[in-house]
């Protein structure tokens, strides 16, 4: 009886050496930070929907010559030291300061783009996507407001 307690124990004891020995390490992986990822590469509008409130509508889809208006001239180059240069959408040269808001869910474009103050949706290494809730568009003698959704990826 003796032996049998002995050798769970044993067993037992075993089975805890084994498990904590072959626990791997969890691997870490890095943070990258917004500023980082900004500045990773230049970017290009791939599509933009504003949405006046009744539906979304597409007015830019890259590659896709029936959009309404086109922005494939837009490319920024966000840098670290928060200038930014590129081209905006009538293809003159911009340049200015860009940066972020304290808590990092806005991005304050430079002068030259028809927004200034965007909400950061997304941003990886191949989406940087913002959103204008309140984008203004004067379409003849009306003005049109509503969501501008402007989604950038990495320029090729």
């Amino acid at each position: 009886m003796m032996k049998l307690s002995i050798l769970k124990k044993i067993i037992f004891i075993f089975l805890i050496l084994v498990q904590f020995t072959s626990c791997k390490k969890k691997e870490t992986v890095p943070v990258i930070s917004k500023l980082d990822l900004i500045t990773k590469s230049p970017w290009q509008i791939n599509t933009a929907e504003f949405n006046p409130g009744i539906s979304s509508i597409t007015v830019f889809k890259k590659g896709d010559s029936n959009s309404l208006f086109d922005v494939s001239k837009i490319k920024i180059v966000f840098n670290k030291d928060y200038t930014v240069t590129g081209t905006n959408q009538d293809g003159a040269n911009l340049g200015g300061k860009w940066s972020f808001n304290a808590d990092e869910s806005k991005v304050i474009m430079p002068d030259g783009l028809p927004f200034k103050d965007v909400n950061l949706e997304l941003l990886t290494e191949k989406n940087f996507d913002i959103y204008i809730p309140s984008f203004k568009y004067e379409l003849g003698t009306s003005l049109i407001s509503g969501v501008l959704t402007i989604k950038m990826i990495p320029l090729i």
